[in-house]
């Protein structure tokens, strides 16, 4: 988990970064307009230092009450924790917003609010006279965006999109690596199924009669109207209880004969398992109800085992321990496809596949696992499911019950979550970014105003205001681009090992992203624009 949390540690402080800029950019505007203010009190006895410390002062205020109310949310979504969080996440239950927490976060919202006040704290204390009357509080024609003031709004505009592209494009590529989590081929069709493990007493049930059960149980499950397939499998991929069988054997392969060392997971199956389940087999044939212990041995063995161990034409070569018996061997009769468990981002292990049917000695106690495939919804038959068991026997134990469907989406649960924080932090530092460049065209369409209107004055069309104000965007837009794809090269390479299906530099991604930062920025720009255009020159030039 430390990885992953190690890369939220950046994403939240680069979010922290992006709203503290865009409040520092609201005080660098807010202190150009009162300009004249500050001008005036320090022409009457105020020196730098005292106006340093209202306007710091300001910054705290306004800092500790965002803490305030950042820790009220955090509280919120304490309680909603539980549900977001995969249950099995280290130490979920040691989270807690305690004074410790508390502290910290009034104490970080206090530090950020003095130092990023310290700018338009530091423009205040070099203010003199012909600045405060001339500089940006109505800006010369031709002047609006020369001044440092100006120059350093866009600077902070910039570092926004900077940051908003490549918290985006983070999100981007996790919420594709989830998609293709989703959609990866795991080796079975997980739709329409249903599991469940039964649990029967260890004292009253032989092997031979809990063979007897499973094959009741089956038969009375098939006979249920939207039953398509009932099965029974001592491992289902993504439940626990896997087990692995090791043994020496002659080879198949060059040089024959030879004793090769055999490590496969073992399955205890039903006929109708590899239908019921979704596995296709690819080679020779499924288990069928003659397949019983009379009859010649049988196994299933998966395409991973035929590799390892086997040849090319593996239907009827013998597996057998070294030293068993012919009549002990078992005769290969299909191969499967390979089921990636539990994660599809890991090979296929090799597998063999045993009917129980076969077993003269019955099923000894361990893990007996039921999957049933539906014609329709699996969930609807959960009741039907437990009425059966209990009309079977009012011993036995029905547990784990969930579809398929449930269990990949319960180990998906940390991919989700990482995608949907990562997203959350991306959607928030793209809207500060919006909001930010909207702030600031405004901001710079008012100071502008006489500008604008000596323009029009001189003939200047609707669309060549227009296009002032988008060119102006689009400098802050671009430049904030370029540099935040240029971090997000770095930044990626740090999300490459939480990737499935997906490179880190995946070009969908790095082309989608800044369109739609591009889209956000002309969204941006539309009211300020029209506001420009909207510029009444008799009514500026005569007001100023």
């Amino acid at each position: 988990v430390r990885p992953a949390l190690s890369v939220f540690f950046v994403a939240v402080s680069l979010l922290l970064i992006t709203a503290t800029a865009n409040v520092t950019s609201l005080h660098l505007a807010r202190a150009t307009v009162r300009r004249r203010e500050i001008t005036i009190r320090s022409a009457l006895g105020a020196g730098g230092a005292r106006l340093a410390r209202q306007l710091l002062v300001e910054s705290s205020v306004l800092g500790l009450a965002g803490g305030v109310v950042g820790l009220a949310l955090a509280g919120a979504l304490h309680r909603a924790l539980p549900s977001v969080l995969p249950p099995d996440f280290p130490r979920l239950d040691d989270v807690a917003i305690d004074i410790r927490v508390m502290a910290f976060a009034l104490g970080l919202s206090l530090v950020t609010s003095v130092a990023f006040g310290l700018w338009p704290a530091l423009q205040v204390r070099r203010l003199n006279l012909a600045q405060s009357l001339a500089e940006d509080g109505l800006a010369p024609v031709g002047g609006g965006g020369r001044s440092s003031t100006a120059r350093a709004r866009a600077l902070i505009m910039g570092g926004q999109i900077a940051i908003a592209c490549v918290l985006l494009l983070g999100a981007a590529l996790l919420g594709r690596s989830f998609i293709s989590l989703m959609r990866a081929d795991r080796g079975y069709d997980p739709a329409n199924v249903l599991t469940a493990r039964l649990l029967t007493p260890s004292s009253s049930y032989t092997p031979e009669r809990r063979a007897a059960l499973l094959t009741s149980v089956l038969d009375r499950l098939r006979a249920i109207p939207g039953v398509r397939q009932a099965a029974f499998s001592s491992v289902v991929p993504l439940m626990a209880g896997d087990t692995t069988m090791g043994f020496r054997m002659p080879s198949h392969k060059p040089p024959v004969g030879v004793l090769v060392q055999v490590q496969a997971g073992q399955r205890l199956v039903s006929d109708g398992y590899f239908t019921a389940i979704g596995m296709r087999i690819v080679q020779g044939r499924a288990f069928a109800p003659a397949d019983t212990s009379s009859s010649v041995p049988l196994i299933i063995v998966n395409r991973e085992f035929a590799r390892r161990y086997l040849t090319d034409a593996p239907i009827g070569e013998k597996v057998a321990p070294a030293g068993a018996d012919a009549k002990d061997a078992w005769e290969v009769v299909g191969v499967a496809d390979d089921v990636r468990q539990p994660n599809v981002s890991q090979g296929a292990q090799p597998e063999m596949f045993v009917c129980y049917r076969q077993l003269a000695g019955g099923v000894a106690d361990g893990p007996s696992n039921l999957v049933i495939r539906t014609a329709g919804d699996p969930i609807a038959f959960v009741p039907t499911l437990k009425a059966l068991v209990r009309g079977q026997d009012s011993s036995l134990v029905l547990e784990s019950i969930m579809t398929m469907d449930d269990r990949i989406m319960t180990t998906l649960a940390k991919p989700r979550l990482y995608a949907l924080l990562l997203g959350g932090f991306a959607v928030f530092a793209l809207a500060i970014a919006g909001v930010g460049l909207f702030g600031v065209l405004s901001y710079s369409v008012a100071q502008r105003s006489r500008e604008i209107g000596v323009r029009t004055a001189l003939g200047a069309r609707t669309a060549d205001i227009v296009g002032l104000v988008l060119r102006q965007a689009a400098a802050m837009t671009l430049g904030g681009l370029a540099v935040g794809l240029w971090a997000s090269f770095a930044f990626v390479t740090y999300l490459s090992k939480f990737l499935y299906g997906v490179t880190a530099y995946d070009a969908a991604s790095f082309v989608v992203v800044p369109i739609i930062m591009a889209a956000v920025a002309v969204i941006a720009c539309v009211v300020p624009a029209r506001r420009a255009a909207r510029v009444d020159p008799l009514k500026v030039l005569r007001a100023n």
